[in-house]
């Protein structure tokens, strides 16, 4: 009994060697792109390498496809076989702005012996291109120029030096443009929230945009806006726009994380117009006082022309309130110097805190150092709002935080080199 016993443990102990040493390891390991990654090239090379037993006549193969939910061998496809080297050049193009899968699967004498992991990427977001007009460095004189029964104590007249030349975008930013940036930088809640504090009124009723399937885009109903100006906005979330940009574009912040502007104006990174920017804009670049260019409204003394404002925004096809709403961007016609809608559409956030004006001559000013307990500038009246808050020197001021239906904004940058 012992010894059948002996023989029998024997025996097992013998398979079981066997058994162990015919056991072969085999894995592949993608290397790049690395699963999860966003803003790959479209020009990207896969590489891998492979781990275990040697193998003779090893070849690679390589499946691809769009990544949809769930993928499975289905949605992939055999783009490349008989690969001697762990890497490979798609001979295709891919395009920007997609969700990618690919595997590779390895053979020996044609037969498959081990596959990969599927791996999914994201190709580079395109950055929607904001068309930039360039205003000239000048003199003028901001303020109540007219004299205009309409005008407020606030818009006293006064000298402003511009001493740089700086670009403005030419229309106001748009759901479109928006979007990229939503989906694009970190951290954004599914709520709007950045940093702690709201970047867009995703809560309000008239909010165009909702979060779904993992991402930012234009409700239903609302297909077709893309080409309206983003509305419900708050200050910060234009501020966080003008950041995200410029990192894009490969140029400085100009905020830091409490809303300073950072070394200006020598900083070639996009941000909000200073109040002074905004309106030599809108007088078209120009010292127009005392001059027949010297317009109620940006471009024209005939508001219906240039400007979308309470009485002509009727928009029903896509109406925000009692029928009446914003319009594409750019319909209208341009000022002198080509920027469209700096009177009418939406309100448009500025970087200055509103503040009383000097009546003395200024250079380059931005505004107040600190809050007056009134909040941001906002410029250029809107679709809801009367022909008095679109005259080009009417000034008005919201909280940071606030964020309306008639309330957008646009961006502008310093040139030159620094």
């Amino acid at each position: 009994m012992i010894k059948n016993a002996c023989i029998t443990g024997l025996f097992f102990i013998v398979v079981m060697l066997i058994s162990c040493n015919s056991f072969v390891i085999r894995k592949i390991i993608p290397l790049e792109p690395e699963n999860n990654s966003k803003n790959i090239s479209p020009d990207v090379v896969f590489k891998w390498e492979y781990v275990g037993s040697s193998e003779t006549d090893v070849e690679y193969e390589i499946y691809f496809g769009e990544y949809v939910s769930n993928p499975s061998d289905e949605n992939l496809h055999l783009i490349k076989s008989g690969l001697k080297a762990k890497q490979y050049k798609p001979e295709f193009e891919l395009f920007e702005n997609k969700t990618y899968i690919w595997q590779i699967r390895m053979l020996s004498k044609g037969k498959e012996i081990c596959r990969s992991v599927v791996m999914r990427f994201e190709t580079v977001k395109h950055v929607e291109n904001v068309e930039m007009i360039l205003m000239k460095s000048g003199i003028f004189t901001m303020g109540n120029t007219r004299n205009d029964c309409d005008g407020g104590i606030d818009e006293v007249a006064h000298q402003v030096n511009l001493t740089y030349d700086y670009e403005i975008s030419e229309k106001e930013i748009s759901n479109a443009q928006f979007l990229l940036f939503l989906n694009n930088s970190a951290d954004i809640s599914s709520e709007g929230i950045l940093k702690g504090r709201p970047v867009i009124k995703m809560n309000s009723e008239f909010c165009e945009i909702e979060y779904a399937y993992d991402e930012f885009t234009l409700k239903k109903e609302k297909k077709g806006k893309e080409n309206y100006p983003v509305i419900l906005v708050t200050w910060w979330g234009a501020t966080e726009y003008c950041n995200w940009l410029s990192e894009t574009s490969g140029l400085s912040k100009s905020y830091d994380l409490n809303g300073t502007l950072l070394n200006y104006p020598d900083n070639n990174g996009y941000r909000l117009p200073t109040e002074s920017e905004w309106e030599y804009s809108a007088r078209g670049g120009e010292n127009d006082v005392k001059t027949d260019s010297d317009y109620i409204y940006s471009g024209s003394d005939d508001i219906e022309g240039c400007a979308w404002y309470l009485l002509n925004s009727e928009n029903p096809e896509h109406p925000i309130y009692e029928g009446k709403g914003t319009h594409e961007t750019g319909i209208k016609s341009a000022n002198e110097a080509g920027i469209h809608d700096m009177s009418g559409n939406v309100l448009e956030w500025c970087h200055d805190w509103y503040g009383n004006y000097k009546d003395t001559p200024q250079t380059n000013p931005a505004g107040p150092l600190v809050s007056s307990g009134r909040g941001r500038v906002v410029r250029g009246g809107c679709w809801s709002f009367d022909a008095r808050c679109c005259r080009v020197p009417a000034r008005l001021f919201l909280n940071p935080d606030s964020g309306y239906s008639y309330l957008g904004f646009r961006i502008v940058r310093t040139c030159g080199e620094f």
